[in-house]
């Protein structure tokens, strides 16, 4: 075969592109008893071909009159049907390179959302304004019942919610406004500990009668590692504290709607003779009875799915919307492998790659929320002093963006 130019209307009609034409189609199943067949039927009807498009209506009357016997003619006509629809979807893309009109065809919140804002906005302002998403869920209204866990970034959500009058149940007295919840949970940095609340409400998962103490002004105090800055003054208000916190938990997702989970990083640590996770580094527990694990994407996506199956034993209907925080790791144990800005990028990188692959597998019922795109690129001056979180008012906008993307009036 010569080499094949195809940017003009004679090469449409050659055997030469059709025989490319066909084996495109039908790549999955290619071999010259589909090709050739094919291809002799284009060449006897060419003069019925006037664009390229007419080639996938030919390819079905031939496959309607059996031209090819030696394959499942269903299976044909469905990689038919994929290949046109392929063929459509990358029209729309070519459009965006194509300068000449290209846009005169779509909206300029669509040309935004195709093309990267930069190249079509006109002003920073207008750029910053941008929300990066495309489409819209309305599953929340006043009376859905929302619980978010995660990392702070949840808190800040579940904060936001309950100011703008929505329904936030608060199932046990919130103890520290930073770290706001359903319940005192507190913030939760990995998936295994976020799986570990949803088997705890259930009641199938237990904490690991593990603390670590510390000598305050008052005495000797107990803190769980198991919870964000949860602390007791005694064993056994700890005891307590745990059970009371354990029913709390299973009242508040008997309740939930939607669940709002914020993942923060892939670095985490665990309990060795436990198999359970901590919340955050137990760095004042003894270093031999814990274990770093830094979790791939094909953990996190397992630890996301076993949270959701457990979940829907509680409420079949629930509606998961998943994020990623913005908020960079202030530490790292990959060193001396890894600087921790490299490990955050890194973190932040499975976590975003794990939320897309869970949530395409669930379009019924999770949905990514793109928090973290709207802070590092749509957001002038997000970050506060420290340069990790972020500076006042910018988390007011994120959730703007939560309710324009999720709520139904």
């Amino acid at each position: 075969m010569q080499c094949l130019v195809v940017n003009n209307n004679e090469s449409i009609r050659s055997e030469d592109y059709f025989r490319v034409f066909v084996a495109s189609v039908f790549s999955d199943q290619n071999g010259e008893e589909i090709v050739n067949p094919l291809v002799d039927y284009l060449k006897i009807h060419s003069e019925k071909i006037g664009c390229a498009d007419d080639l996938y209506s030919l390819i079905r009357v031939a496959l309607k009159e059996k031209m090819v016997s030696c394959i499942n003619q269903e299976d044909l006509c469905a990689l038919l049907d994929r290949a046109e629809s392929l063929t459509q979807s990358n029209k729309s893309a070519y459009a965006t390179r194509q300068k000449n009109n290209a846009y005169n065809q779509m909206s300029r919140y669509e040309t935004t959302a195709i093309q990267w804002p930069g190249e079509v906005v006109k002003s920073t302002d207008e750029y910053f304004a941008l929300e990066p998403y495309i489409q819209k869920y309305p599953i929340i209204d006043k009376d859905t019942a929302i619980l978010s866990a995660g990392s702070c970034f949840a808190s800040g959500i579940g904060r936001e919610l309950v100011s703008r009058g929505f329904n936030y149940p608060i199932e046990e007295p919130v103890l520290d406004d930073s770290l706001f919840s359903n319940c005192r949970w507190g913030a939760i940095y990995n998936i295994p500990s976020l799986k570990q609340l949803v088997l705890l409400a259930k009641g199938k998962w237990k904490h690991p009668q593990v603390l670590w103490s510390i000598r305050g002004t008052q005495g000797l105090e107990y803190w769980d590692p198991f919870r964000e800055n949860i602390k007791y003054t005694s064993l056994d208000e700890a005891a307590l504290s745990r059970a009371e916190h354990q029913r709390a938990c299973a009242r508040a997702f008997a309740k939930a709607d939607v669940f709002v989970i914020t993942l923060g990083m892939t670095e985490a640590w665990k309990m060795r003779s436990e198999n359970s996770y901590f919340s955050r580094c137990p760095w004042r527990l003894s270093p031999h009875l814990v274990e770093p694990v830094d979790m791939s994407v094909s953990q996190c996506v397992f630890e996301l799915e076993t949270l959701l199956a457990e979940l829907k034993e509680i409420r079949p209907d629930i509606k998961i919307v998943v994020t990623v925080s913005p908020i960079p790791l202030s530490a790292t144990f990959r060193v001396p492998h890894s600087h921790v800005v490299e490990a955050s990028c890194l973190s932040k990188s499975r976590l975003r790659v794990a939320a897309e692959e869970f949530s395409g597998k669930h379009r019924d019922c999770v949905y990514y929320f793109p928090s973290y795109e709207k802070v590092m690129y749509c957001t002038r001056d997000a970050w506060a002093t420290d340069f990790r979180h972020l500076r006042d008012g910018v988390f007011s906008g994120v959730v703007d963006m939560f309710m324009n993307m999720y709520y139904r009036e």
